[in-house]
């Protein structure tokens, strides 16, 4: 049985990178920098879109019904965020 704090902190990736992600994009509105702001942010939907998600967005995409779901780890997910820009 996995401890209760564990349990609990793993619904939370995709939370915790969200919230960074939006820390990261209102710096780069506030320095001027808005194409590189919604660059990050469409490639961030890309990634969730296309199914290559942690496993809190797994288990609520699986619940929907989509069945091309893969789960990823968050170093993994902030990799695909990064490789949809190129």
């Amino acid at each position: 049985m996995w401890p209760n704090f564990v349990v609990e902190a793993i619904p939370a990736q995709i939370n915790a990178i969200v919230q960074r992600h939006r820390a990261g994009v209102m710096m780069l509105e506030y320095m001027g920098w808005g194409e590189a702001a919604r660059l990050i942010e469409k490639r961030m939907a890309k990634a969730i879109n296309a199914g290559t998600v942690t496993y809190d967005f797994d288990r609520l995409m699986k619940e929907e019904g989509r069945t091309d779901v893969e789960e990823i780890k968050c170093l993994a997910f902030g990799s695909e965020i990064i490789n949809n820009m190129a």
